[in-house]
């Protein structure tokens, strides 16, 4: 089906007041049926026709003009694979994009513990002007947070009194611990289902008070929380000076998450 038959069919109704676009799966055995999405008045996109589900995600945005139809190649080529920003989108459910995050936390926790182990003796140690005082007490802080979540996520007390020990470990040892605790993290969530994600935990706060979070939730949370707090460290290290290379989230979907799907 060409894109010009598509844009047909969506200007007459257009023409008329009313959007609707009329989508053929192609003429190959087995795809004979037709989707049909319509707007009304109230701006909901209504969906209809004999269909099978085969990817969950979130739809991209309705095409709202003629204009956006004519910017459209003019044919779709057999068999048609849709562009990589289509497939991510597509294919992005929930707990896909969990799945994500946690494996970007744990590559962009590699990043800094190496540069954190590489910088000159007595640096990563060496008190600053900042809420931890070091760097390896920032990352220990990290750490202890995920290990409070992880309790909570078993249905377990912790025993801490605080969000940071009071001593400050070893840097090569805290990295052991973090490398398996994003290990465990990983397989948690390797393990659950879109309906897993919406299960409420209910836990007490350390510094009291009780707290109620979904699971998807809490691992937004100790990912996001690591992020805000390698921030710190990356902070400290232009201070010595010495720059860290970028562990943005877009560089791990360019350069490592999208070789490995």
């Amino acid at each position: 089906m060409t894109d010009n038959q598509i844009a047909l069919v969506y200007r007459r109704d257009w023409a008329s007041g009313r959007e609707q676009l009329c989508c053929r799966s192609g003429t190959r055995p087995g795809r004979k049926g037709r989707i049909y999405l319509i707007r009304d008045d109230a701006g909901q996109v209504q969906v209809g026709g004999e269909t099978q589900t085969h990817v969950q995600g979130r739809a991209a945005q309705f095409l709202k003009t003629s204009k956006e139809l004519s910017s459209m190649s003019t044919t779709l080529q057999h068999p048609y694979r849709p562009p990589l920003e289509e497939r991510a989108a597509l294919s992005a459910s929930a707990v896909d994009t969990l799945r994500m995050l946690v494996r970007y936390k744990a590559w962009a926790n590699g990043l800094t513990f190496k540069n954190v182990m590489e910088l000159p003796e007595g640096e990563a140690l060496r008190q600053r002007p900042t809420r931890f005082g070091n760097m390896v007490h920032t990352l220990n802080h990290v750490y202890v947070v995920d290990d409070i979540f992880r309790h909570h996520l078993q249905g377990r007390r912790h025993g801490y009194t605080a969000r940071n020990t009071d001593d400050t470990p070893a840097v090569d040892d805290l990295w052991k611990a973090v490398q398996e605790m994003d290990s465990w993290y990983t397989g948690l969530v390797d393990s659950w289902s879109d309906e897993d994600l919406v299960k409420v935990v209910h836990f007490e706060f350390v510094g009291g008070g009780q707290g109620a979070m979904t699971r998807e939730q809490i691992v937004l949370h100790i990912v996001n929380h690591s992020t805000y707090h390698r921030g710190f460290v990356g902070d400290m290290m232009y201070q010595i000076p010495f720059t860290p290379p970028s562990n943005d989230l877009p560089v791990f979907i360019r350069d490592h998450y999208r070789n490995t799907r």
